[in-house]
């Protein structure tokens, strides 16, 4: 995704979706490239993924072809906003969903160190 792109993604998404992204994520199948492009546009590898697809009939198929997952903030915090325990500023509040969970599950803080005890 180049640069400009980037900087318009926040206000094209808020336009059509009513929310502004913190971060963009991009994959690359590392057999094929080695990212020097995501790393020298300051953007962060994360991990590799299990290698699925999304597959209409099955749902999810077994590439066996894990993709490396970059990403990149949108703004300054976005990183930092995303992991703080706290509730996220009022621009990015409709991404969050109550049916999901995650990184901002339905959890709190305090119940999440007593999970072990729960199950």
């Amino acid at each position: 995704m180049g640069g400009i792109s980037l900087r318009s993604l926040q206000d094209e998404w808020e336009n059509a979706h009513e929310y502004r992204p913190l971060v963009a994520e991009s994959f690359l199948d590392p057999q094929q490239h080695t990212g020097t492009l995501y790393k020298v546009t300051n953007w962060t590898p994360l991990a590799l993924t299990k290698g699925f697809a999304r597959h209409r009939a099955d749902f999810y198929k077994d590439l066996k072809s894990p993709k490396q997952l970059w990403v990149k903030p949108l703004q300054k915090s976005g990183l930092g906003l995303l992991s703080k325990p706290s509730e996220l500023p009022a621009a990015h509040q409709k991404a969050v969903s109550s049916a999901t969970s995650g990184a901002r599950g339905a959890l709190k803080c305090s119940e999440l160190r007593t999970l072990r005890q729960a199950f």
